[in-house]
């Protein structure tokens, strides 16, 4: 007697067929693409708020009595000026960014809570993207 497969089964066993090969997914592969080129590789980013081409590592910081300051990454198109919007987090005195040129700091304010810092790549008058940098202050 054969037992119908269902959709669910199906798609598993083919997700494990295909993770099953000795060397499928090695990179000189030709039938693999690379994560970094899969339209897949955005599933990653999912907890970040971006838009463009304007990314910050990490887009999340965690500030406590030991960890009082983090550095952040944003990373552009050449010739872009980066700028930052700090007021939500400095307005309720949980934190401060500072810097420039793609690297900043964040350091805990006096007050305990969550806010945000938007960021804005241009180039010219152009925005070629944004990205809210999530702080939560636990000092």
């Amino acid at each position: 007697m054969k037992v119908p497969l269902s959709l669910a089964a199906a798609g598993a066993i083919a997700i494990l067929a295909a993770c099953s090969g000795g060397n499928a997914g090695s990179p000189s592969s030709p039938s693999m693409v690379p994560l970094s080129n899969s339209p897949m590789s955005s599933i990653f980013d999912l907890g970040c708020k971006k838009t463009g081409k304007l990314a910050l590592d990490p887009c999340s910081v965690d500030l406590s009595v030991s960890n009082p300051k983090a550095t952040v990454t944003a990373k552009a198109p050449s010739g872009s000026t980066i700028t930052f919007n700090d007021k939500d987090c400095t307005s309720k005195s949980i934190a401060t960014i500072t810097g420039d040129d793609g690297t900043y700091a964040v350091v805990a304010g006096t007050a305990k809570g969550k806010c945000t810092a938007k960021f804005t790549a241009k180039i010219g008058k152009t925005v070629e993207g944004t990205a809210v940098l999530d702080v939560s202050n636990k000092v």
